[in-house]
């Protein structure tokens, strides 16, 4: 197996990007999913069949918070005092930007296998016209043969 690349989401169900290297610490890569989207109406931690539209939403880090870039190509920060009317605006529905909860309450990291060339459920997004990956996966693994196919 090859790690083809590392991701990190820092806003759970939203775009990651990847990142040269990351640090594992018990509850997996350190910066990711740091944060969610409950949704105010049922009180739930938001996730792709909930809230599909937050995969058209991207994440970066920025200092002690988080950069969303919504889908028209506004970015809001987390200490901004608008964030959660901005983010709701743009889900179509009351949310809020929330820090993770414990580790003890919810999962957080998955690695998916990528099968020779094929990419399950992985796909290329245009935000605020930057291309980011579309998965919840961390890490990209590609099985050895299949890498070495790729190069010859």
């Amino acid at each position: 197996m090859h790690v083809t690349s590392i991701w990190r989401y820092p806003v759970k169900t939203m775009i990651g990007a990847t990142v040269p290297s990351a640090h594992l610490d018990p509850i997996g890569i350190r910066g990711d999913r740091e944060w969610a989207i409950r949704d105010l109406t049922t009180g739930a931690i938001a996730n792709t069949r909930t809230l599909g539209v937050l995969m058209q939403f991207a994440a970066a880090p920025a200092g002690d918070g988080v950069v969303v870039t919504l889908p028209d190509g506004r970015t809001v920060h987390s200490a901004d005092a608008d964030a959660d009317a901005a983010l709701s605006d743009a889900a179509g529905r009351s949310v809020s930007l929330v820090p993770r909860p414990p580790a003890e309450e919810v999962g957080f990291y998955d690695i998916e296998e990528l099968d020779d060339l094929g990419a399950h459920g992985v796909q290329d997004v245009q935000v605020g016209g930057m291309s980011r990956m579309a998965t919840g996966s961390n890490a990209v693994i590609t099985p050895v043969d299949a890498r070495e196919r790729l190069l010859q």
